[in-house]
């Protein structure tokens, strides 16, 4: 098996159209094309990094709702959903002159399509199987595809949202994650 390049890692699966990039191991951060995407607004941030934590999976809106506004339903937050992922769609795909390709509509859901994003947590999961697949025949690779790995890290797991009830699982699993 031919090992990915640190390059391949970084933007996605060979032969994907990884434009977006979306790092969640710390302070969560946005990137398109190696250019900052600055997100802003923390619900709008939160529904990012949830819709994130579901890649390739249609969320739907209830659920999202329930997630981003656990304690305050006023009945607008349908409308407000909608508003804000109008404004992600526009920080994500600023150059986009027809359908979204980044963060679809599927029926009453959402879906961030793993297809144009990448996730740093899915990178390390990978490197971190490779290393171990390399442990007895080359641990001169593996120690280097852990030390990869662990460069992912830049503080604490969704740090961003690490109060929001919807990640309280995911940073537990993340904190726990082999490596």
């Amino acid at each position: 098996m031919a090992r990915r390049t640190l390059a391949e890692h970084r933007t996605g699966r060979p032969g994907s159209d990884q434009s977006v990039q979306i790092a969640l191991l710390g302070p969560l951060v946005i990137t398109r094309d190696g250019q900052s995407i600055e997100v802003t607004g923390p619900k709008r941030r939160a529904l990012l990094t949830f819709l994130a934590l579901h890649l390739d999976s249609p969320v739907g809106r209830d659920e999202i709702i329930e997630a981003i506004w656990p304690k305050r339903q006023t009945g607008r937050e349908e409308s407000t959903l909608r508003v804000h992922v109008s404004h992600l769609r526009d920080e994500l795909e600023s150059d986009r002159a027809d359908e979204p390709k980044i963060l679809l509509t599927q029926g009453q859901a959402y879906l961030l399509s793993g297809h144009t994003v990448g996730l740093d947590t899915r990178n390390f999961d990978d490197l971190t199987r490779e290393a171990r697949s390399h442990l007895e025949s080359d641990p001169d690779v593996a120690l280097e595809l852990l030390d990869e790995a662990l460069a992912l890290w830049r503080g604490r797991p969704l740090q961003d949202v690490e109060y929001e009830e919807f990640s309280q699982e995911s940073i537990r699993s993340l904190e726990q994650a082999p490596g």
